[in-house]
């Protein structure tokens, strides 16, 4: 027990080490927290893994996932709403996330807060993506051209000849394989079982 705290508190180290100090995780790590991060790895690790983490705000979800990540060697994405944050906004931070589990087929967290949704509508494009993989019209054609490109030698390692559909193909299923929500959610008040339904 005391090897996989000193494990955790180096992975901890050296995520403070490459971030900046408003990035930086201010953490103490005892054994509950270790036990959380085992059970956010697992979650995760799992073939289309992701957690749902819901509690007070201050309790640690997000730094948990954070820390999950990093023991896993995930890149994390998380988007940064503000009062003029779009759908378009939103979408450009989900397509960040995609193309970095499809495209580059690098495991990847989306980590999103209550306050990340600031419009509803953002709950279908999470349903999409945790039931297809996709979100329908996210990229045109004309931005998707570049990523099919980039997947010609994932594709031809796979035998499959080069075309748009084959590429598409291949960016959904390695985006259903390479990316992994953690949602960190409040149960206080309505939004949460409205949300759910």
């Amino acid at each position: 027990c005391s090897s996989d705290l000193l494990a955790l508190e180096t992975a901890l180290q050296q995520y403070n080490a490459i971030n900046s100090s408003s990035r930086r995780l201010n953490l103490i790590v005892f054994e509950f927290v270790m036990r959380h991060v085992a059970r956010v790895c697992r979650s995760i690790q799992q073939p289309y893994g992701s957690v749902m983490l819901v509690g007070l705000g201050g309790s640690g979800r997000r730094s948990v996932c954070k820390l999950a990540a990093v023991v896993l060697n995930y890149t994390v994405c998380t988007p940064t709403p503000s009062r003029s944050y779009t759908r378009d906004a939103w979408r450009e931070d989900l397509s960040i996330a995609l193309k970095s589990a499809g495209e580059r087929g690098q495991p990847t967290m989306l980590l999103l807060v209550d306050a990340d949704i600031t419009q509803e509508a953002f709950c279908e494009d999470i349903s999409n993506l945790l039931n297809t993989g996709e979100v329908p019209g996210l990229f045109s054609a004309d931005s998707f051209d570049p990523i099919a490109h980039n997947l010609k030698p994932a594709l031809r390692d796979a035998g499959i000849d080069f075309n748009l559909e084959a590429a598409m193909e291949m960016f959904i299923a390695r985006v259903r394989a390479n990316l992994h929500f953690a949602l960190c959610f409040s149960p206080v008040g309505t939004t949460l079982r409205e949300r759910l339904r």
